[in-house]
């Protein structure tokens, strides 16, 4: 069997050498024309990485959820949302919000509706609390089949990703999203829309960095994989393309941040304040000298672990909240059944 994978291996290694695309002179990212203005790769987009760095706080915003109860029919989910603040690379202040968010599925004529209820502390800072979703709805669903309803908690938790940034734009001066800055989900652009205009009356400017990038030129050649093979050392590259549609208001840059990296990101930085890009990628190549992760913002790392829900938290609220449920509990069972068979599964492995 050791021999037949050696030659399988082989076999599968030789194939992919043959299909994978060869790099040409004229390659643009693959976006639809209509709704941006496409600029040719070329080295002459290749800039240094700024030399000083502007006396600004740094905010990094992400997001975690857990599950605590599941059904078919319904959802409970504790969300987290969590900011870490920096200047000269000093962690100046942390924030962290939890809510739970209960998702439940009704009927309403021929459709299935998923409603969904985001409870809060006393201290409400999130403004709206009820949400309401087309379970068939386009920028939800999965090719034929409806949403699955646990899915619904990953898009509040976006939305009060883009909430609390919103919140933050009148006490720091950059904002990072460990996100892109593309609307993509029913409801999702009013949060861009609101996090845009209080950028701006607050002058604090607006970016994300994504950790992996499926981009691809028009070639079929991975965006990433052909700036890494161009590029040099360190380095950002900009501009690739300049969008045209409200649902992605950005201007789009790859960096490299640090020379012993083999990682390039891309950043994203609101179109409207593009001309502030050096600011940020001078803070952002800042954060970028820790071993943990050469090249990559230790903001995002703190504020990823800061909005972490581990499994020792989500059992002890999970017990807390089932001693308050009591005897009812029996009556959630019959519907969790529905999808505990593969954890029964796994434990037997």
């Amino acid at each position: 069997p050791t021999y037949m994978d050696k030659e399988l291996f082989e076999e599968i290694k030789q194939h992919l050498d043959k299909k994978l695309p060869k790099f040409s002179d004229n390659e643009y990212v693959a976006f639809p024309k209509q709704d941006y203005d496409l600029v040719k790769i070329e080295k002459e987009n290749f800039h240094i990485l700024p030399e000083t760095t502007p006396d600004k706080k740094i905010s990094f915003i992400d997001g975690g959820n857990s599950s605590l109860l599941e059904a078919p029919n319904f959802s409970l989910q504790l969300i987290r949302v969590a900011a870490v603040t920096y200047k000269n690379k000093v962690k100046i202040n942390i924030e962290r919000k939890d809510v739970y968010c209960l998702v439940n599925s009704e009927k309403d004529n021929n459709d299935i509706l998923f409603k969904a209820k985001i409870f809060q502390d006393k201290d409400k800072i999130f403004q709206k609390e009820e949400f309401t979703f087309n379970s068939m709805d386009q920028t939800i669903k999965k090719g034929n089949h409806r949403a699955r309803i646990d899915e619904i908690n990953n898009i509040i938790r976006k939305f009060l990703e883009l909430e609390f940034a919103t919140l933050l734009t009148d006490k720091t001066d950059v904002i990072v999203l460990d996100n892109s800055l593309q609307s993509s989900i029913t409801g999702e652009q009013e949060y861009f829309n609101n996090l845009y205009q209080k950028a701006k009356q607050n002058n604090t400017i607006i970016s994300g960095l994504t950790k992996t990038t499926h981009m691809m030129t028009n070639n079929g050649n991975s965006v990433a994989a052909l700036l890494q093979d161009i590029g040099e050392d360190t380095w950002f590259y900009y501009p690739l393309v300049h969008s045209k549609t409200t649902s992605h208001q950005a201007d789009i840059a790859f960096l490299k941040l640090h020379e012993k990296t083999q990682h390039v990101f891309r950043f994203e930085i609101y179109k409207e304040q593009n001309e502030l890009i050096n600011d940020v990628i001078a803070l952002l190549k800042q954060q970028s000298h820790d071993p943990v992760f050469f090249g990559y913002p230790y903001g995002l790392i703190q504020a990823d672990a800061f909005a972490r829900i581990t499994n020792k938290e989500k059992e002890y609220v999970l017990t807390k909240f089932l001693a308050r449920f009591g005897n009812d509990f029996q009556k959630l069972k019959k519907y969790m059944t529905a999808i505990d068979a593969h954890s029964i599964l796994d434990s037997i492995g």
